[in-house]
């Protein structure tokens, strides 16, 4: 008879954590932790690697749009090794992931030294993609990379007109410019950091457009016809004069809504140009469109990645959080928690 490995559970280990106070306000610190015990279908996973998205710090901020229970972990990306397993889709020393899951909004987050998961919301790292590498990506370079396969196949071509990427110094902007510039598109980056022009030109924009000297045109119903597709992470009123842009038969890829939900669109553009707006959430993309996005990043080995990530450690997060509340200023951020 086979000796039954024995799981004894993590304890005072650290973890991010968000706390409602007296006044209706929000305090986020490290403090110890302890897992309750893993159920039938549960992995307990030792961190490696996590990043810094926009809906994370939304989540910091106590967006109740998002999460309404606390105390709350946070952080929606990670990357580690399966210690213990109670599911039958994975085994201890397994490396694994998750990125675009409902991961630290439904569930606690991964902003923590252990991880309690169900396994719905873990998958095996793919191959050629290591720990870092797949957190270097992270939602961000996921949603980027799912946005740009969905222009390719609504029949953009790398020869026509230039592609226009609003937001582009977030996490999803700068993987669009870098991604599509790499397999051959023509890229403008639109943005309102005008010390952003250098980097973004670094990675891949041919052209830089101001965010300021598009919104003097907000209120034409149309504008010069200069771009074949928009990727926009940005929604509201940059969305919509972005839309008056397009060629006939142009495509709008919306992934984000960072200025508002909302948009105040000419219908003129859809009518005289017959543009069309495809929607992006890599919450719902099934199995088969993940693995294609997964072997399309595999294959994304440039040095200009590294110009757009910063690696911090797990013990300074708190500080950087903080920091990021006052003024979140796009890029990439990795934690490492080695």
């Amino acid at each position: 008879m086979k000796n039954k490995i024995r799981y004894i559970s993590p304890r005072n280990f650290k973890s991010m954590v968000i706390e409602k106070n007296n006044r209706q306000g929000f305090s986020i610190n490290l403090k110890k932790t302890n897992l309750t015990n893993l159920k039938k279908g549960d992995v307990l996973i030792k961190n490696s690697y996590s990043c810094i998205n926009y809906k994370d710090i939304l989540i910091c901020k106590g967006n109740p749009g998002l999460v309404r229970k606390f105390p709350h972990i946070p952080g929606i990306d990670f990357s580690g090794i399966v210690i213990f397993s109670k599911s039958k889709k994975f085994k201890t020393g397994d490396k694994v992931v998750s990125i675009g899951q409902p991961v630290g909004v439904k569930t606690q987050g991964c902003w923590s030294e252990y991880i309690k998961l169900s396994d719905r919301w873990i998958e095996k790292l793919p191959k050629n993609i290591s720990l870092k590498n797949s957190m270097i990506f992270g939602t961000a370079g996921f949603t980027a990379m799912y946005a740009i396969l969905r222009l390719i196949e609504s029949g953009i071509k790398k020869k026509t007109n230039s592609i226009l990427v609003t937001g582009s110094s977030g996490g999803v902007g700068l993987f669009s410019i870098l991604i599509l510039s790499k397999i051959g598109f023509k890229v403008t980056a639109l943005t309102r950091h005008a010390n952003a022009e250098k980097l973004l030109k670094s990675i891949g924009a041919s052209d830089i457009i101001l965010q300021k000297e598009l919104d003097k045109h907000i209120l034409l119903p149309l504008l010069n016809s200069r771009f074949s597709a928009v990727i926009d992470n940005l929604g509201g009123h940059v969305l919509s004069n972005a839309s008056k842009l397009l060629i006939n038969g142009g495509k709008i890829i919306s992934v984000g809504n960072v200025l508002s939900n909302n948009s105040n669109i000419s219908i003129l553009p859809f009518i005289l140009r017959k543009i069309e707006m495809i929607g992006i959430n890599t919450e719902t993309a099934p199995r088969a469109t993940r693995n294609h996005i997964w072997r399309e990043l595999a294959k994304i080995q440039s040095n200009k990645l590294k110009k757009i990530f910063k690696t911090h450690k797990f013990k300074d997060l708190n500080l950087l959080i903080k920091k990021l509340i006052k003024n979140y200023s796009g890029g990439r951020r990795i934690i490492s928690f080695n």
